[in-house]
């Protein structure tokens, strides 16, 4: 008998009041907004805009039972910054996710709610 387990069934957990967060990873401008880097590099960013219903939908029901909601950005303030993954990677090598420009930015679409961003 196997011990393997459909990695698409379906599972589910309780959640503990108090040492339960929602964390939302790099929802950003320069990934998300269709003149961020991506959407403007040719790249397809039709799929990954799909979490931002869900995400919005998610984030309201999780503030209303009171569970804390975190955002992460990734971001570098430059080429020196992350040696040499920086020019592996178009969108950072040619300027993307600049700390501080718009496109490091929460998409504003999510960010309306209330929000405590840490830095990645």
């Amino acid at each position: 008998m196997s011990d393997f387990r459909d990695p698409f069934e379906a599972a589910s957990w309780p959640l503990e009041a108090g040492r339960t967060v929602l964390v939302n990873v790099d929802l950003q401008d320069d990934f998300l907004h269709p003149d961020g880097w991506y959407g403007k590099g040719d790249i397809d960013i039709a799929h990954m805009r799909r979490v931002i219903g869900p995400t919005k939908e998610l984030v309201a029901a999780w503030r209303a039972h009171g569970v804390p909601v975190v955002w992460t950005r990734h971001g570098t303030h430059g080429l020196e910054d992350g040696g040499p993954f920086m020019q592996l990677r178009p969108v950072l090598r040619d300027g993307g996710l600049r700390v501080g420009t718009w496109g490091y930015e929460i998409l504003a679409e999510l960010a309306a709610f209330p929000a405590v961003l840490a830095e990645a």
